[in-house]
């Protein structure tokens, strides 16, 4: 089966979604309202186009001047002036469409195409070449007589429009592909989406995708279940358990997790969860390593709100002390819950106040930096008992 040629935009996630990238020779319509990134995605495409040694055309219908654009693109990364006027030219053709019409347009695009021999345009103004075509045919003749010299001349070519364009617009049946942009707001947050309406003879990955403008350019984030749609390798019958750092669950689970399955743990806050999960971590090792993922506490901030017992951290140059800590927090804790600890190898009866009971459980608990041993003593867990049911204590 023959491949097609590709051209890579060199916008992280844009690839993905196109399966490698534009098809090289084709025709592309990029539509979006004003300020949806359309502008930026086709110059960051060029200029990573002319760094891999390819030449650019950029024709704009617009009224705005070079210089205005070249302001605004100065601000990011992939911006470099010095290609300007060399890998890439960008010429004006607002006058020539305004002054002569569409036929003088094609023309002057047609000598530029030739003289720098490009290899990828951009036609920025779509819409204003609509407004002046006296029908949809004329609107067709225009895409037509450029994607048929372009394509002879190897040119890929994308053109730029601000009007969001129906499926069945003499635009979108005569080119090869269509890429639409927007903006979405949920509540007070603005998302923006990317979206490939068209891929003629090309796989891609449907549907709406976010992205993002930051100071590199656009940033394509393609939804995982998409890119991931199907296993990268094929699955195991493997039923080896994976410990989940406390020896206890590992006994109610059967000898702990199952290997590649996905466990949800769930609670309120305060509960625990983050503790279950970093003592799952505990487990890691160089050769089976873990991954913490986090939506809002950064690393520095997650180690000291709950750092591993006993788990020396890389960089670090101290380990982390927290059995003082935490048995003050399971105090307040039962005291809160109205419990009593229930001292081991004793019936429910006996019961003592939690500050003494812990004390005597192990009376370094009174001092600062006391030693993190005693959580680490699964053979000596305790139990506190309330009305808002068990919680151990040791092992935690």
């Amino acid at each position: 089966m023959e491949k097609l040629n590709r051209l890579q935009s060199g916008i992280e996630g844009l690839d993905a979604l196109l399966k490698g990238g534009l098809v090289s020779g084709a025709s592309y319509i990029i539509q979006g309202r004003p300020g949806s990134g359309k502008t930026i995605l086709a110059n960051q495409l060029g200029f990573h186009h002319a760094r891999n040694g390819g030449r650019v055309l950029v024709a704009t219908l617009l009224a705005e001047s070079h210089d205005r654009l070249f302001q605004f693109l100065s601000t990011l990364s992939f911006f470099d002036a010095s290609r300007v006027g060399a890998e890439i030219q960008f010429v004006s053709a607002f006058d020539t469409l305004e002054n002569e019409g569409l036929d003088e347009v094609v023309k002057l695009l047609r000598r530029e195409i030739s003289r720098q021999r490009a290899t990828v345009m951009v036609v920025d103004g779509l819409l204003n070449a609509r407004s002046k075509a006296d029908s949809p045919i004329d609107t067709k003749k225009f895409i037509s007589e450029l994607q048929g010299h372009a394509a002879f001349a190897g040119c890929t070519v994308l053109f730029l429009t601000s009007s969001r364009l129906d499926d069945g617009s003499p635009e979108h049946t005569m080119v090869d592909g269509v890429i639409e942009m927007g903006e979405e707001l949920f509540g007070t947050r603005s998302v923006r989406r990317i979206q490939l309406r068209k891929t003629r003879g090309s796989g891609a990955l449907t549907g709406l995708h976010e992205c993002e403008i930051n100071d590199d350019g656009l940033v394509v984030y393609p939804r995982l279940e998409s890119l991931y749609g199907r296993p990268s390798a094929p699955d195991s019958a493997d039923l080896t358990r994976i410990a989940s750092g406390i020896g206890s669950l590992d006994g109610i689970l059967g000898g702990g997790l199952h290997s590649s399955s996905v466990t949800l743990v769930m609670g309120p806050s305060g509960i625990g969860k983050t503790t279950l999960g970093l003592k799952f971590l505990s487990e890691s090792t160089a050769d089976a390593p873990g991954l913490h993922f986090g939506f809002y506490e950064s690393p520095q901030r997650l180690r000291l709100k709950r750092p591993i017992p006993g788990h020396r951290y890389p960089g670090d140059g101290r380990q982390w002390r927290t059995d003082h800590r935490l048995a003050a927090h399971y105090r307040r804790s039962a005291g809160r819950a109205g419990c009593a600890i229930a001292a081991p190898g004793r019936g429910k009866g006996h019961q003592a106040p939690v500050h003494r009971q812990l004390e005597r459980h192990d009376p370094r608990l009174q001092q600062p930096g006391a030693d993190h041993r005693f959580l680490q003593r699964t053979d000596e867990r305790t139990a506190c008992q309330g009305r808002h049911g068990v919680c151990h204590v040791g092992d935690a």
